[in-house]
């Protein structure tokens, strides 16, 4: 059973340009940190485009193998300075009314359809 955690945030006024900078951090961490992310099976982000309330949201979806896999890779990162200043980055684009994590399990995976 894979787990994915989805964080969901509003992009605070003025702060787009930076949005973009930090989430492209993110996204290329796991390429500069093999030994922490081989626990991701996969890390995405989505930006809104219709519909929703509020509209314009960000998701950036992890997906790891377990439950154990996403703690021992939050383990790894806490520790790393690198990881704490591009976190620091991404909650200083936030705008802090509307952010949220959500912890998410699939369900009849054996019926997806995946290409």
């Amino acid at each position: 059973m894979a787990v994915f955690l989805l964080d969901m945030w509003m992009v605070a006024k003025g702060k787009e340009a930076e949005n973009e900078e930090v989430v492209k951090q993110i996204l290329q961490y796991g390429g500069t940190h093999p030994e922490a992310f081989n626990l991701v099976k996969s890390l995405r982000c989505f930006r809104q485009s219709i519909g929703g309330k509020p509209p314009g949201k960000f998701v950036l979806v992890t997906e790891f193998a377990s439950l154990h896999d996403m703690e021992e890779f939050f383990k790894k990162i806490r520790e790393d300075s690198e990881w704490r200043k591009i976190e620091r980055k991404w909650k200083g684009v936030m705008e802090q009314t509307f952010s949220e994590s959500l912890l998410w399990v699939d369900a009849f995976r054996e019926l997806w359809t995946e290409k």
